[in-house]
């Protein structure tokens, strides 16, 4: 492990999977990717932080704690990264910008 923080982008369509893993990728996060949407779900019982995209007929009910953002989709580059960053522990971000 290098210290970065490690994101999961779960998406169905490719291309919108790719653009986001870009960017992620380009602020210095560790990027896994994958088209099924049961992780979503295991990774929010097991308490990992999630950032939700939903679109107008999506039924996303987000988790009722502090670690799950939900964005209209498709996200800005700026309003996905700023809801990646808030929903990093904070000891992952700060061992990420000591590396």
């Amino acid at each position: 492990m290098d210290g970065k923080p490690t994101v999961l982008v779960v998406e169905g369509r490719r291309w919108v999977r790719d653009s986001i893993a870009r960017w992620l990728d380009d602020v210095g996060m560790d990027v896994m990717v994958c088209p099924a949407f049961e992780l979503m779900w295991a990774y929010g019982n097991l308490g990992k932080p999630l950032v939700l995209l939903r679109g107008p007929s999506d039924p996303v009910v987000p988790f009722p704690d502090d670690r799950t953002r939900v964005l209209r989709r498709p996200p800005t580059r700026s309003e996905l990264l700023a809801a990646v960053e808030a929903v990093i522990p904070a000891d992952a971000a700060a061992t990420s910008e000591e590396a």
